[in-house]
């Protein structure tokens, strides 16, 4: 690699698990690279920061402005302020060369303060819906690197986008040469196998899975049910019900609120059940495996349903909406994909073609190339 520096990159990341997994990839990447990183996000974030690959993690106070009550946009617009000052001192502390912001509300306060300091800055926006946070952030940035190539609403700043995709961190990208072993149906010429079916909601789990696989593989034939290796994210007070009605209907199934090993959980499935988040859709096109997605509704710019749509595109998956989402729909589907394997070895396949391995590596070169253009016109 060309000698190109070390510099101080403040990166900064919105406290849920969309936004911190990519950033924390980039950090994995940069540190490789011989680079200092620094991560500011808020309280919430400070639950992902145990293994954060940063010298140091910095508490930055953010708020969303987005209210009606004048009270509420009083005490936003306090702890923006709030968060604004922190970042000028930090930034100033640590001779933070670049920012890289990650969306959500905690990347406003340091993306702000870097340009109030004169000091570049990047832009991921991982959905293929820009999100609130970045249409105000995108003012100030260098680029805005994008996870998809058709990312919606930024028509006004395509001469600043880039098509990068989502970056991942190293426990995914060891997956990458993972094949995708087709389920081969039980006969008396072949020895048993178990269909593997992973569902998960999410960071915080989702109810409506907890809800709807239960009374789905009630409808499913038992000789069916004895075929399926569940694996399933609940809600840690949905953990007792579904593992008795699993337990009632003979089903073999692992069920628990966080999997550390999820990635390579998903690496070893035949079909994949869950929200449609920006992590999430990179991780099954990266590894490759077939998904039925069912997006989070109510969701204000329908970044979900857009980024599963992506999937749905190229034949790599299913996208069905919640209140479709039922017990019949379910085990509708999952009888035919367990007699009908071809169908899910196929969508595997299309859906690695959406894979993009080398995400972290050209957002990090990115982050060089604008933080050595800043050195140089000193």
């Amino acid at each position: 690699m060309q000698d190109i520096g070390k510099y101080n990159i403040l990166i900064a990341a919105g406290g849920t698990g969309g936004h911190i997994f990519p950033a924390e990839a980039l950090a994995e990447m940069l540190t490789e690279r011989g680079h200092r990183v620094f991560f500011a996000t808020d309280v919430r974030g400070l639950k992902f920061a145990e293994n954060f690959p940063a010298i140091e993690v910095k508490c930055i106070a953010g708020a969303t402005v987005f209210s009606k009550s004048p009270w509420s946009l009083f005490k936003a617009l306090f702890k923006i302020s709030h968060g604004i000052w922190q970042s000028l001192g930090y930034i100033r502390k640590r001779q933070i060369n670049i920012v890289v912001g990650f969306g959500g509300y905690p990347s406003f306060a340091p993306l702000f303060a870097g340009k109030l300091l004169a000091k570049p800055s990047i832009l991921h926006e991982q959905n293929a819906v820009l999100g609130r946070a970045n249409k105000w952030l995108a003012k100030f940035a260098k680029q805005v690197a994008l996870s998809f190539p058709n990312t919606k609403f930024t028509d006004d700043i395509k001469y600043k986008t880039t098509f990068i995709g989502n970056p991942l961190r190293g426990m995914v990208r060891q997956l990458k040469a993972t094949p995708y072993l087709a389920y081969e149906p039980n006969t008396d010429n072949k020895p048993e196998q178990k269909f593997n079916l992973v569902v998960f909601g999410g960071s915080q789990g989702a109810s409506v899975f907890s809800d709807i696989l239960p009374a789905a593989m009630k409808l499913l034939p038992a000789d069916v049910r004895a075929e399926i290796n569940l694996v399933q994210q609940v809600r840690q007070i949905e953990v007792a019900d579904v593992k008795a009605r699993y337990k009632q209907l003979n089903v073999q199934a692992e069920v628990a609120p966080f999997f550390n090993d999820m990635p390579q959980i998903i690496a070893n499935s035949h079909l994949v059940i869950g929200r449609a988040g920006a992590t999430t859709v990179a991780e099954l096109c990266y590894i490759g495996r077939p998904s039925l997605l069912v997006p989070l509704p109510g969701a204000l710019d329908a970044d979900q349903a857009n980024n599963a749509q992506n999937i749905v595109d190229v034949k790599g998956g299913w996208l069905c909406p919640q209140p479709a989402f039922t017990a019949d729909y379910l085990a509708t589907a999952l009888l035919n994909w367990i007699r009908s394997p071809d169908i899910l070895a196929q969508a595997a396949k299309n859906a690695k073609k959406l894979g993009q391995p080398d995400a972290a590596l050209n957002l990090a070169k990115l982050v060089e190339k604008y933080s050595v253009d800043k050195r140089q016109s000193r």
